[in-house]
Order: structure tokens, then C-alpha cells, then sequence
């Protein structure tokens, strides 16, 4: 593969895992406010958030992050490992570490709510959703 084709794919991975995980976050908000509602809205909501949530992370955020993992890590390959010794690569990797950590995080927070849990109240949901922009 080209490298510049490579760079390319990984662009425009990085934008959709990104959107992924923004709209994560925001299903996560919204699915956290509707468990707080009455019955029989709670059920309805909680079973179509649990069902938007799967699929946003099951078919576009975790495929996006293999993606961007795959070209990066090819691109690290073709140019025979040299941006490597290049103190901003040790930045972009540390950003790329904590990334994997809210990457964890949200997926974590996706199998409580699944489960109808809510460890976290909407306000510190919107806090958190404010981290991916900052690691973006």
C-alpha cells in the first residue's frame, strides 16, 4: 500500500471514529436520562438506545479504531520507524494511550447502561464527552 493511500484511509478513519465516539457519549446522555423516566417509556427508550448504542460502536467506532490502528501503524512501518525518535510521535502516542483509555471507558459504560446501570449522572456524561474533544 502507498504510503500517501495509507495516510488518506487513516484521515478519514480518524474522523469517523471520532464521530463515533462523540455520538457514544451523547446516546449515552440521552439513554442515562431515560432510565430516570416511568414505565412503560423507560423500557421503550432503554431498548432502542440499547439497540443505537450497539450498532454506532459494532459497526462504525470499533471497525473506524482498527482501521486507524492498522494505516498508523503501517505508516509508522514505511517510513522504517523514524518519526519514532521524534519527540512530537511521543506526544501523538501518549494521546493515542489515553484514547484507548476512553476508548475502554466508554465501552465499559455501554454494557452498564445495556444493563440498565447508571454509574454516571448526565452532567458528568456532557463532562466526559468533552475529553475525546480534547484528545482529538
Amino acid at each position: 500500500m502507498d504510503y500517501l493511500i495509507a495516510k488518506c484511509i487513516h484521515i478519514i478513519f480518524v474522523v469517523s471514529y471520532f464521530a463515533g465516539l462523540f455520538y457514544m457519549v451523547r446516546l449515552f446522555i440521552y439513554h442515562t436520562e431515560a432510565l430516570e423516566k416511568e414505565e412503560p417509556e423507560r423500557s421503550i427508550l432503554h431498548k432502542q438506545f440499547t439497540f443505537m448504542e450497539e450498532r454506532l460502536w459494532n459497526i462504525i467506532t470499533v471497525p473506524a479504531l482498527v482501521i486507524v490502528v492498522l494505516t498508523g501503524a503501517y505508516m509508522l512501518w514505511a517510513t522504517q520507524w523514524a518519526y519514532l525518535l521524534q519527540g512530537w510521535m511521543h506526544i501523538k502516542l501518549l494521546g493515542i494511550v489515553l484514547l484507548l483509555a476512553y476508548h475502554y471507558w466508554s465501552w465499559r459504560t455501554l454494557k452498564e447502561l445495556q444493563r440498565g446501570e447508571t454509574r454516571y449522572s448526565s452532567v458528568k456524561l456532557r463532562m466526559a464527552n468533552e475529553v475525546a474533544t480534547l484528545l482529538l
